[in-house]
């Protein structure tokens, strides 16, 4: 029924509702005919993100479309209210090898190409696809997902008994991680990362690479 976005407008909805609003700050609005699919459908753009492609590592950045600005919402034609989902999962390619040798710096700017290409025809021509080849699930072999949800606001929700210290999900997927917002002991807000281990090897490994990742970033 909604996305993250829609979550936290209703969530605050919710809030103002219980701080004694008659009526929500921002009118929900419906309109799910905006990414309805178009007559005939026709892809227009490329989607990495449902093809398997083999000897490649898939980076895709899970990315649920951020309408917390004025700007972005009227990018993409959503009028103010919309909650309805809008969820789209741009992808880039790179061969195992060249990503392993890679900087995290380049890893990023890669991210960033693939959520650049999202705009109105990127939207709807992942809604003409979902017609044509009949809701086909993301690539899920070699990818990685973040989702990063410190933007849409579920850490400034008050419902009365003062600003939630954890907003995030209660459990966490595999090859999906969560960027969220924290308190911490001391009031400062902090980013806390959900990652989900297949194993408990994996989990050393992990360790490994965080602790190597932190002497290098102290030389």
């Amino acid at each position: 029924m909604c996305d993250g976005f829609g979550l936290a407008q209703f969530l605050k909805t919710m809030a103002e509702m219980i701080g004694g609003a008659h009526v929500p700050s921002i009118q929900p609005v419906w309109q799910r005919e905006i990414f309805n699919a178009r007559n005939p459908p026709r892809i227009t753009c490329s989607h990495l993100e449902f093809e398997d492609v083999p000897l490649v590592s898939p980076i895709s950045e899970c990315s649920n479309i951020i309408r917390t600005k004025k700007e972005e919402m009227e990018k993409l034609g959503l009028p103010l209210g919309y909650y309805g989902n809008a969820f789209a999962y741009p992808a880039v390619m790179s061969k195992a090898e060249v990503l392993c040798k890679s900087s995290l710096g380049d890893v990023v700017e890669l991210i960033k190409k693939a959520k650049e290409q999202v705009n109105v025809e990127y939207m709807k021509s992942v809604a003409d696809l979902m017609v044509i080849r009949g809701r086909p699930r993301f690539s899920e072999l070699g990818n990685f997902i973040v989702s990063d949800n410190t933007r849409l606001g579920f850490d400034q929700i008050d419902f009365g008994w003062g600003l939630p210290r954890f907003t995030g999900a209660a459990t966490c997927f595999s090859m999906i991680i969560s960027c969220l917002v924290s308190l911490e002991k001391e009031g400062e807000k902090g980013i806390s990362v959900a990652i989900a281990f297949p194993t408990e090897l994996a989990v050393q490994t992990f360790q490994r690479e965080i602790d190597r990742f932190k002497i290098t970033s102290s030389l």
